[in-house]
């Protein structure tokens, strides 16, 4: 496992290197002991999968402090557009992006830290990307930002998205208190 370190402190590409044979590949996306000698501490307490056709965009998504989660995102089939957003406000990037373009050749695993909010549109046919969790989801813990409320360009402009993401807060209505 190669961690190559994004600009927003604490995210990472974890790139591996899959068998391959006559009868496909095999790729490890996930080793304890290879993220704690990075320093990423990642328990992985759920993992789950989802499937969506090109244009779908799904986020953005964070847990609040009393239930933190890190996050491991990989794509198994097709390719997306995964887009993270600071919401750390002690963070020096607070509010900034980092996005590229993952498919399921690359290798490439997304770490997410808490705290940054993350989202993703399909660019291809279709995408089936697997994540997982460093703690349970829990509802009333879960918070978001709409996804065209901080200043960033999707690959689609006219995505689909769900009528849950459409009513997440937008970026400015989410630093707010509660």
């Amino acid at each position: 496992m190669i961690f190559k370190s994004a600009s927003i402190p604490g995210v990472a590409n974890v790139v591996t290197r899959p068998f391959q044979d006559s009868r496909g590949e095999l790729s490890k996306v996930f080793v304890s002991s290879a993220f704690q000698s990075h320093n990423f501490s990642h328990r992985v307490a759920e993992v789950f999968w989802s499937s969506s056709a090109k244009g779908v965009l799904r986020g953005m998504h964070y847990q609040d402090e009393s239930a933190p989660q890190t996050k491991l995102v990989s794509v198994i089939q097709g390719e997306i557009y995964d887009v993270l957003l600071d919401m750390r406000r002690d963070s020096p990037t607070f509010g900034q992006t980092v996005a590229q373009k993952i498919d399921s050749m690359s290798g490439i695993s997304v770490y997410v830290p808490h705290g940054v909010a993350h989202g993703f549109q399909v660019v291809s046919e279709f995408a089936t990307t697997l994540y997982s969790v460093s703690s349970e989801f829990k509802e009333d813990c879960e918070l978001g930002v709409r996804f065209d409320s901080f200043g960033f360009q999707w690959p689609d402009p006219f995505p689909t998205v769900s009528k849950r993401d459409l009513r997440l807060p937008k970026f400015s209505d989410a630093l707010r208190p509660l």
